[in-house]
């Protein structure tokens, strides 16, 4: 549920798809200050489309190359589903 705040993401589901560790947690936390709830990154295309599958975000944040391969099916999958993305 979005709410009033002076938070800009207070209230959101925002997904981060990024298979260097230390940049995903660097994402996460500016995101976290921002006011976007429940962040766990996804470390890999796999991952991603795991939770892409099994929960509701409201945007994501997305690396194009990944490790195990581009991010587009997950982006589909979660455009599809109704979030926003950043690639």
């Amino acid at each position: 549920m979005k709410m009033a705040s002076d938070k800009l993401l207070q209230g959101y589901r925002v997904l981060v798809v990024e298979d260097e560790p230390v940049i995903a947690f660097y994402i996460v936390d500016a995101l976290l200050m921002a006011g976007a709830e429940d962040l766990e990154p996804a470390l890999s295309l796999e991952r991603a489309i795991e939770l892409a599958h099994a929960e509701h975000f409201d945007c994501a944040v997305l690396d194009v190359m990944l490790r195990d391969g581009f991010v587009f099916r997950a982006a589909r999958l979660l455009r599809h589903q109704g979030a926003g993305l950043v690639c």
